[in-house]
């Protein structure tokens, strides 16, 4: 009898000690994939900016937000520009697109990812998507996620998906980002970006508590089976 507790209490005393976080269940916090409008995304595009809706290669569905104009919509054919201005004026240009408020549980691995094609020109300094976040809607004080801002993103016809860390904003309401700002007013007239499937997702690591409780209770009941 005390060899089965004693095996019994040090499995439980293992799996406490060795419990992994691959257990944890992945649960959605927010998800926006643009097919019921905007859905709480602001779209800053001051004078010139050019986040809209559109129908042209959305990721899935009928409709993604796209920093482009003079686009096909709907098409599956990536077409249009991110030219401002007018013939022989060309101007820079840059918009921001803001996500809703999204309150973060505490004490879990929180990821944000969303999908893209990035078709801008390839060159540090200009044309740069930049994915961030912030406690406000304001890109002043806002936290870079990943390498973004160095235009490391530019990608082919086809989404790619990004992800990045958000656990250091555990417990805290935010507000994601998505700043595209040409830097100049020459080669703007590549087919710009696409921007779909928005998902911040949270996974709560399983603490290994309970079993240190029951570990700690078959230990008592191990003493005083040995003094009875």
């Amino acid at each position: 009898m005390r060899r089965v507790i004693r095996t019994a209490l040090l499995s439980l005393l293992a799996a406490a000690a060795c419990h992994a976080p691959t257990s944890a269940a992945a649960a959605t916090i927010y998800f926006n994939d643009f097919e019921s409008g905007l859905d709480g995304f602001v779209l800053d595009n001051g004078t010139n900016g050019l986040w809209h809706l559109t129908g042209n290669v959305p990721f899935s569905g009928a409709t993604t937000l796209g920093y482009v104009t003079g686009e096909t919509s709907p098409s599956a054919i990536l077409n249009g520009n991110f030219m401002t201005g007018g013939p022989g004026s060309p101007t820079a240009n840059a918009g921001t697109a803001y996500s809703p408020a999204v309150l973060l549980p505490s004490s879990s691995q929180i990821t944000v990812s969303f999908r893209s094609i990035v078709r801008t020109e390839h060159f540090d300094d200009y044309d740069n998507l930049r994915a961030m976040v912030n406690t406000a809607q304001t890109l002043a004080g806002a936290t870079l996620l990943g390498s973004t801002a160095t235009n490391t993103i530019i990608e082919g016809t086809t989404y790619n998906l990004h992800s990045f860390d958000l656990s250091a904003f555990s417990g805290q309401s935010i507000y994601l980002a998505f700043n595209f700002d040409t830097g100049d007013a020459i080669e703007n007239d590549y087919a710009g970006i696409r921007l779909d499937d928005v998902m911040v997702t949270a996974e709560t690591v399983p603490e290994p508590a309970s079993l240190l409780l029951i570990g700690a209770g078959l230990l008592v009941g191990v003493r005083r089976f040995r003094r009875s």
